[in-house]
């Protein structure tokens, strides 16, 4: 695809409903909605894509994925080095290409990060082990490469590690209202929420959200409102006290609550 097709594609694609905001530069710290289009270069492999009309042209598309502009905090290794190093480079809006070498990318190779774990340590965990399977073990993910003779042989080097990487970038707004700012940080966490479904409110500092209902009793939701607070706390450091609200309508048998 065309860098010009893209552009013709993907221009409209918005986040929250508002208009892009024209700025003659991007500072470190700066909130941006950013979309990425990102390929292999030696075999042109799309692995990363935010545009829902290049993920169906280039049949990759998935009904179980959520294709809009992700939140990038600039200079703040959000991205890999490389995209960091020239997303500060751009204006807003702008689309860029970059192509990005194993070590401004996803690090080079390393062959001391291949192991051979015996089989039997899969099966003690009931996993039935197959090339290409992507696994956990303790704090670190690995991808098994072979199976074989009772053994397992793992690569725990990034997926992409080794790769020359080519990037379209296409920045579409920055982020300056507080209350963008942090529905921004909870749509991270929580992927499915939509910006307009997300009450924030703000007085002296104490800031209080309200999340759609849809999210109250799903599964590690305290988790993600522990994380919300820690990156609202670390990026918008205005804020001193973070709380969130739930409120039950009486035809469903709750009152309010916090």
């Amino acid at each position: 695809m065309s860098k010009k097709s893209l552009s013709k594609k993907a221009s409209k694609v918005e986040a929250g409903g508002k208009k892009s905001e024209v700025s003659s530069s991007i500072s470190k710290g700066d909130f941006l909605l950013v979309d990425f289009i990102g390929r292999i270069k030696e075999t042109n492999e799309l692995f990363d894509v935010t545009v829902e009309s290049v993920a169906k042209e280039e049949k990759v598309y998935s009904d179980k994925m959520i294709y809009r502009p992700r939140l990038v905090i600039a200079g703040e290794g959000w991205v890999v080095k490389g995209l960091d190093e020239e997303i500060l480079k751009m204006k807003i809006p702008e689309e860029k290409t970059f192509e990005l070498p194993p070590e401004r990318a996803f690090g080079e190779r390393d062959p001391k990060a291949i192991k051979v774990v015996p089989l039997r340590e899969f099966k003690k965990q009931n996993i039935n082990p197959y090339p290409g399977m992507r696994v956990r073990l303790g704090s670190v993910s690995a991808t098994i490469k072979n199976v074989s003779s009772g053994r397992v042989t793992l690569d725990f080097n990034l997926p992409l590690a080794g790769k020359t990487i080519v990037y379209t970038v296409i920045t579409r707004r920055k982020l300056v209202d507080l209350t963008d700012k942090v529905k921004a940080l909870v749509q991270w966490r929580l992927d499915d929420v939509n910006f307009d479904e997300i009450n924030v409110s703000v007085k002296d500092g104490e800031l209080t959200i309200e999340l759609p209902s849809s999210q109250y009793f799903k599964d590690g939701i305290q988790y993600s409102k522990k994380g919300i607070s820690r990156d609202i706390y670390k990026y918008i450091p205005t804020v001193k006290k973070v709380s969130f609200i739930e409120s039950y309508l009486p035809e469903i048998g709750g009152t309010s609550s916090s």
